[in-house]
């Protein structure tokens, strides 16, 4: 495929192919708060459950709220 414009929705697409499952992705998306277009977009199952309020959160640990002192200044992040 040639490239013969740039566009936001491009670069998505290229994060798409490139990151696809990694950690990196989600931070791109998280950034540009495009969760609920993309997902709208290209899983609609999944955009029905999103949680603009929760899911830009990644849930924190018990493991890591169960090692440390001051877990409840933590809290859940709504999970």
């Amino acid at each position: 495929m040639k490239l013969t414009t740039v566009d936001e929705e491009g670069i998505f697409d290229e994060y798409a192919r490139e990151l696809c499952g990694e950690f990196s992705r989600w931070a791109l998306l998280k950034r540009h708060k495009a969760f609920e277009d993309r997902l709208a977009k290209y899983n609609v199952r999944a955009a029905a459950s999103f949680n603009s309020s929760k899911n830009y959160l990644r849930p924190i640990s018990y493991d890591f709220l169960s090692q440390i002192d001051n877990a409840d200044e933590y809290g859940t992040n709504g999970y």
